[in-house]
């Protein structure tokens, strides 16, 4: 616990609450808004739902934003944590600001993965929320990841080979990272 000894409920609680829906369903409920009501909260969020098989109710994504909702960078990494998962995923759609996401059951025993952002969009910030995944897989998995990795508010690709790679290698993590063509937002 944090040094004030909150109880995980409390903390819980400042970034969102368990709230029952219909049919019985709880599910943990997130303001996207809250913070910097970035996509950070939005990709976190589903990816650490994934990770412990909790439903997650999210509105509110990205309120803040001059273009709130979800843009096609967030939609391909939450997809992604769906498909992984083999998790079910409804409201997700370009500019929508409420998501419901329920992970599946377990993440795969390894294989090959394509997602494609479709435009300049973080392929970084979509590798962020993949590589928990990939530590908890049940096997090896390989992601080939296609969008922007020089953005101004995002790591870049370089920032990631040659800092966040090798700093998982000494953790344990076998993991690699090619950077197979660099761009330029078009």
């Amino acid at each position: 616990f944090p040094p004030g000894g909150e109880s995980e409920e409390s903390q819980v609680a400042s970034l969102g609450r368990r709230q029952e829906h219909k049919g019985g369903e709880v599910m943990l409920e997130i303001d996207g808004s809250i913070h910097s009501g970035s996509g950070t909260l939005l990709r976190y969020a589903v990816a650490l739902a994934t990770l412990v098989g909790e439903p997650l109710h999210m509105v509110r994504i990205r309120a803040k934003r001059e273009k709130p909702g979800l843009r096609p960078q967030h939609l391909q990494a939450i997809r992604a944590c769906a498909t992984l998962s083999e998790g079910e995923l409804t409201g997700a759609e370009v500019g929508s600001q409420e998501i419901f996401y329920r992970p599946g059951r377990s993440l795969p025993a390894g294989g090959n993965f394509e997602w494609d952002i479709g435009t300049a969009g973080s392929a970084t910030m979509l590798a962020f929320t993949l590589i928990p995944l990939a530590l908890y897989g049940r096997g090896p998995l390989r992601f080939l990841l296609r969008g922007g990795l020089f953005q101004d508010l995002a790591p870049s690709a370089v920032h990631m080979a040659e800092i966040l790679v090798p700093l998982l290698r000494r953790m344990g993590a076998e993991i690699r990272l090619e950077i197979q063509r660099p761009g330029y937002v078009p």
